[in-house]
């Protein structure tokens, strides 16, 4: 056995353990974290004995199971989260539990077991992701470094065991990435077919990633300059952009008129009025300085430090580059204008949609410290360290709870 084989496979161990700590700590942190005071007495339908389900998808999909089975007062778990709760929600996660509740008859188990399937699937995908962005054959430890460097994002690793739909929404968006990678090195229109169908779960999945519509539209006109000579490349580019935006209009067409007749609209128009007060008087927008710091440290902590544009690389990875870089902007940009759907700022879990691209983004730079060795090696360890002891210091203001 080579050396490299032995660093492959010790690599593997120690992903293996990293991923098992995330794990863990991210259930602890579901299972223990405090909640606002009345939560129980206002939203009684979240709760399943001591394990709570945010955000009402408990009943939401106990009504989709009930009514798959045509089961007898399926109804009353509809009128209990629409009582409890006015955001609009997405359909495929609570799709995907209820057909899991039909199984196994436990609206907790069956939140967690999509949950982590999951969580499973997004770090396989990261892991396959990191093999074509360097190039088929990365060096192991660098591999490892990036991965672990993922994994202690607190937006990812607060998600991977928390019954939500955010770990489906990653999963599916590392999905869209490993799609476009592969078509960006092969120019294949199967793979464009494929990152159809992954965005359109996406924004099934998380009304957020909508965005990803106008990411790519504006990425592939940018993209036609970047696939030089290549008019294979540049011709399906331009067929990438156009059905994308259909699907979008139909998306958001469809999104208005499912809110139009309900009291979510009260909320979303509330929420739109606050941003645009925000925007327009310096007093409010500034009050929400400190929070909006805060999701900045969290989202992107110390790997701006190590972002630099690839002018002297391959093609292949300036398109990758240039893909991600419009998708932060995007999704920032949405944190900033919709400041009203923004006042949870500082939660991890909103920091999700960025962790991939920033990580990423960096890993190039942090793969070249790693190969200078000496004190390099260990400044390629801090953005990690970074965003670990973040995480650490999260579950250390949980053991009174624990110990409770």
């Amino acid at each position: 056995m080579t050396n490299r084989t032995k660093l492959k496979y010790c690599g593997y161990a120690i992903a293996g353990i990293s991923a098992a700590f995330a794990f863990v700590t991210s259930y602890l942190a579901w299972r223990f974290s405090p909640h606002a005071v009345g939560l129980r007495d206002l939203y009684p339908s979240w709760y399943y004995g001591d394990a709570v389900i945010f955000d009402g998808y408990g009943p939401y999909s106990q009504w989709i199971a009930a009514v798959l089975v045509g089961r007898e007062g399926a109804w009353y778990h509809l009128s209990e989260f629409i009582r409890h709760d006015y955001h609009s929600h997405t359909p495929l996660y609570p799709f995907l539990c209820a057909l899991v509740i039909l199984v196994v008859g436990n609206v907790v188990w069956a939140h967690l077991f999509v949950t982590l399937t999951a969580s499973i699937m997004a770090l396989g995908l990261f892991w396959r992701l990191l093999g074509l962005h360097f190039g088929g054959r990365p060096d192991p430890a660098v591999q490892l470094l990036v991965f672990c460097s993922f994994v202690f994002h607190p937006g990812v690793i607060s998600c991977l065991a928390r019954p939500m739909p955010d770990s489906l929404a990653l999963a599916l968006l590392l999905g869209v990435f490993y799609a476009f990678y592969r078509f960006v090195h092969t120019a294949r229109r199967r793979w464009l077919w494929l990152a159809y169908v992954l965005i359109l779960f996406a924004m099934l999945t998380k009304t957020v990633l909508i965005l990803l519509a106008p990411t790519i539209v504006i990425w592939a006109l940018w993209s036609r300059r970047e696939a030089g000579n290549q008019r294979r490349l540049r011709r399906r580019l331009m067929h990438l952009a156009l059905p994308v935006t259909l699907v979008c209009a139909g998306l958001i067409f469809l999104l208005w008129w499912s809110l139009r007749s309900t009291r979510a609209m009260a909320f979303v128009l509330a929420a739109v009025a606050h941003s645009v007060e925000a925007l327009t008087q310096p007093k409010v927008f500034f009050s929400h300085a400190p929070a909006f710091a805060l999701f900045l440290v969290i989202g992107f902590g110390l790997y701006p430090l190590f972002w630099r544009w690839p002018m002297g690389q391959i093609r292949q990875l300036r398109l990758a580059h240039g893909f991600h870089r419009v998708w932060l902007v995007m999704y920032l940009l949405q944190r900033v204008l919709f400041a009203g759907f923004n006042l949870a700022y500082g939660r991890a879990r909103y920091t999700l949609p960025l962790a991939p691209s920033v990580v990423l983004e960096a890993s190039d730079q942090l793969a070249q410290w790693w190969k200078d060795g000496g004190w390099r090696r260990v400044g390629a360890l801090f953005p990690c360290l970074f965003h670990l002891a973040i995480w650490c210091a999260h579950l250390m203001s949980l053991l009174p709870l624990v110990r409770g």
